[in-house]
């Protein structure tokens, strides 16, 4: 498995992170525990990340989750990406980028992200005003959209339309 999978999970990975980066990092490496560690583009050593900052470290671990799943799961069935508060300590540059990424993958993959947090859905409707739309317990992608759907986990959610809060209730979105 070392051998064979991790050069090109960590590629892969590689690719990812550097997205989500901004170009910041360019390599991503996998020792034998598979324990991840990242390069910046202009430095010589890779650093493992418990040395690097919380929100670099989510977004690498990150990268890492979603280059396992683009690598394993079918091309020919759509399997659905779950991530529960996965940018929770991305700043907002962070999550911008995390979020645009996950709709580029969204054409392949449905995404269920679970958040305790509105701004995922504020920025998607913000950034994206003709694709997003505010449903009753989701942020839920229209027709011409990919299929990500932001989902608030706490007992309350916002009400954009009205700015209040409203009570969490799980519904079905098409």
């Amino acid at each position: 498995l070392q051998t064979r999978f991790s050069p090109a999970l960590g590629e892969r990975a590689a690719a990812i992170f550097t997205r989500l980066t901004g170009g910041r990092y360019n390599k991503v490496l996998l020792n034998r525990s598979m324990s991840p560690s990242a390069q910046q583009a202009e430095q010589l050593t890779p650093r493992e990340a418990e040395q690097l900052s919380q929100g670099a470290a989510d977004q690498l671990y990150l990268a890492v989750r979603l280059a396992i799943c683009e690598m394993v799961l079918p091309a020919s069935q759509s399997v659905p990406i779950l991530l529960d508060d996965a940018l929770v300590n991305f700043d907002d540059e962070r999550m911008a980028s995390a979020l645009d990424y996950l709709l580029d993958l969204a054409r392949r993959h449905q995404i269920l992200l679970f958040t305790c947090q509105k701004r995922e859905g504020e920025y998607l409707r913000w950034a994206y005003p003709q694709r997003f739309r505010m449903a009753q317990a989701a942020v839920t992608a229209n027709h011409n959209a990919g299929p990500i759907h932001i989902c608030f986990t706490k007992g309350i959610i916002p009400d954009f339309r009205s700015g209040k809060n409203q009570r969490f209730h799980i519904t079905r979105t098409p």
